[in-house]
């Protein structure tokens, strides 16, 4: 082989060696991108809503106690008599007092007194009271208020007693008054029976 074809075939095969690292010089890029995204998402939205509403309306029962007092022996009209004696600036000597005692007892929710007393005094006088009060079974006691005049006097006082018999039922007690405008006190003593 001539020289000169000797040194084109070296630079061919030289130009070729060349091309042949050029393609295998390659970009060795191993891009390992492991995107690892794990998302949990753990939602528990747990909502008890116990809603016990006890509405117990108890009505209030109105405790009017019902002591059954209408079938209390006493209720009824009662009608006796009064006794006693006083004195006043007008009559300082002891005069008496003598007359009737009336009065209904009647049951409204307590037992309740209501009733007269009318006699006279020195047996020539005319006196009237009212009687206004109550009576306690339980403890056996009728107590009332006394209003009343005598010659355009006014008087007050007081009536007490209790059942002290049952056959007849018959009540019995003590009374008294004043009348401060003429210095006049009197007392006494009274029995009803019931009608």
């Amino acid at each position: 082989m001539r020289p000169l074809t000797w040194i084109l075939v070296m630079l061919v095969v030289a130009a070729a060696a060349c091309n042949e690292a050029a393609r295998t010089d390659g970009d060795d890029d191993t891009g390992a991108d492991t995107d690892t995204d794990t998302d949990t998402d753990t939602d528990t939205d747990t909502d008890t809503d116990t809603d016990t509403d006890t509405d117990t309306d108890t009505d209030d029962t109105d405790s009017t106690t019902d002591d059954g007092c209408d079938d209390s022996p006493v209720v009824g009209p009662w009608e006796g008599t009064y006794s006693g004696t006083g004195t006043s600036s007008w009559m300082p000597d002891l005069f008496p007092l003598n007359g009737v005692v009336s009065f209904d007892i009647a049951c409204e929710e307590k037992l309740v007194l209501n009733g007269t007393m009318e006699g006279l005094e020195s047996d020539i006088v005319p006196f009237e009271a009212t009687l206004t009060g109550e009576y306690d079974e339980a403890e056996n006691l009728l107590e009332a208020d006394l209003e009343g005049e005598a010659l355009g006097v006014e008087g007050t006082g007081t009536m007490t007693g209790s059942v002290t018999d049952t056959d007849p039922m018959t009540m019995s007690g003590t009374w008294t008054a004043e009348a401060p405008e003429i210095d006049g006190v009197a007392d006494g003593t009274w029995t009803a029976t019931m009608e």
